[in-house]
């Protein structure tokens, strides 16, 4: 089924492939790609009756999207047969009713950018009896409305504040924290209507999950404790208020477990702006937060302590001192990429590759050392290509562990076709090779599909 699936995505994405060059080819080669898209989508259509209700679902969602501009009538068509499915309500109540509403989301979030009478219609599969839902339920459609407003943000940021302001009356949802970050850079009005209006449904409901995310959204922290501020200090000041409020709920007659330190958490790198906006209640926020202090993950941990002793942590150096000084092996690598991390933001790649390089292999945290390790070698790589470096480019990427090698040729890649240079077709096959030499389960669905979606880039 799983190799079904992906041999359906990439077909999907050569489809849309096809489609994109016949509309941009003259009669008769435009018939004859359009012949081409059509015959693909016969056959993937073939291919549904073998997939799951939720998986046929997002097929012809995708189908839909993929011929909106060329053929609307079939895309029409193709968008009906998913909503229909996602309508439907197989299995048991409880079984039923989550594959439901999986498949509506899903559904619902491809047809909000397209169709507004449709995903309207899918809106009441999921929103209808909201009062009789379960609190997962309900946070799962916030999930789903906070989705829908991302999608309008840099389109229509009306649009997307009004599916923020749905989505905060529903339940609560993680994506809130991103959507007011990104709304504030496009209309901060908006972005504080969505703030005021959250912070007045964490009161009312007394909402820690909800409050807690607020706290964390009112700042941007872009590497270690340097921040922007989102909202007014006025905003700030009452949220902090009630984040105050929630830190008298913590207990004090038994130790401390790890759920009653969520709000001390997110509120532990604000220490300062207590100190600025609530001077009278920052003594006991303190004394909480540094009770709790113990129970952060390690990173936050180290950064609040300093900071309660008044030697916050804020430059790479300073971050790469604490570094050689702990004999925590997950910390120092934690606190090593913050360091490179500071580096990468000044555009010095090269010195955010050697500090991550210089974390020995019995420090590494796997995930997140290789996720640092391809971004840098990317970056390098682009800036490389910006200045017509394409040989140095190459040697970065040839310096970079196999199993990153193909992701990061890709990346390349795409930046010389959008510069229509004459070594994309070389940085793509060598991206091929590099997929092949590396262990498959190093690869994601996300790198094939984007080599099928170069290769067709280049299609004459």
């Amino acid at each position: 089924m799983k190799r079904s699936r992906f041999r359906i995505c990439l077909t999907l994405l050569v489809i849309s492939q096809t489609v994109s060059i016949a509309q941009e080819k003259v009669s008769p080669s435009r018939e004859l790609w359009l012949v081409r898209a059509e015959r693909l989508t016969d056959d993937l259509t073939k291919e549904a009756a073998a997939l799951s209700l939720f998986s046929r679902a997002m097929l012809f969602a995708g189908m839909g999207e993929t011929w909106r501009e060329t053929d609307k009538e079939r895309a029409r068509m193709f968008f009906n047969k998913a909503v229909e499915l996602a309508k439907a309500h197989p299995g048991s109540e409880s079984a039923g009713q989550n594959h439901r509403f999986a498949t509506a989301h899903a559904v619902f979030s491809v047809l909000v950018r397209y169709d507004k009478a449709m995903s309207d219609e899918l809106m009441k599969v999921f929103l209808s009896d909201q009062e009789n839902l379960s609190e997962q339920y309900r946070n799962r459609n916030a999930q789903a409305m906070t989705g829908a407003a991302t999608a309008f943000i840099h389109t229509d940021p009306q649009r997307a504040l009004e599916f923020g302001l749905a989505s905060i009356k529903i339940g609560t949802s993680l994506q809130l924290l991103s959507l007011i970050w990104n709304l504030s850079a496009r209309d901060i009005k908006a972005a504080e209507l969505l703030f005021k209006e959250a912070l007045a449904a964490a009161r009312s409901r007394n909402d820690i999950a909800l409050l807690n995310i607020l706290a964390q959204s009112a700042y941007q922290f872009p590497g270690g404790s340097t921040k922007k501020q989102i909202v007014s200090d006025r905003l700030c000041a009452e949220m902090l208020n009630s984040v105050a409020d929630a830190l008298l709920q913590v207990p004090t007659s038994r130790p401390l477990k790890s759920a009653d330190c969520s709000t001390a958490f997110a509120a532990s790198r604000l220490l300062g702006e207590v100190d600025r906006l609530l001077p009278a209640r920052a003594a006991a926020f303190r004394e909480t937060v540094a009770r709790c202090q113990s129970l952060f993950p390690p990173l936050y941990s180290k950064e609040t302590e300093s900071y309660l002793k008044g030697q916050p942590l804020k430059t790479a150096e300073d971050y790469l001192k604490a570094a050689e000084e702990s004999e925590d092996t997950s910390l120092r690598c934690s606190l090593q990429i913050r360091a490179a991390r500071l580096i990468a933001d000044q555009k010095d790649y090269e010195r955010a590759i050697n500090i991550i390089e210089g974390i020995t292999p019995d420090d590494r945290n796997i995930d997140s050392w290789k996720s640092a390790r391809r971004a840098y070698a990317g970056q390098l790589a682009i800036e490389h290509i910006h200045n017509d470096r394409i040989d140095q480019a190459r040697q970065i990427i040839v310096m970079t562990p196999d199993d990153l090698q193909g992701s990061v040729y890709l990346e390349a890649a795409s930046e010389m076709i959008n510069r229509k240079h004459a070594s994309a077709v070389e940085f793509i096959k060598e991206a091929r090779r590099a997929m092949a030499r590396a262990d498959l389960s190093s690869l994601t669905l996300r790198e094939y599909l984007s080599l099928v979606s170069l290769y067709g880039e280049l299609l004459p």
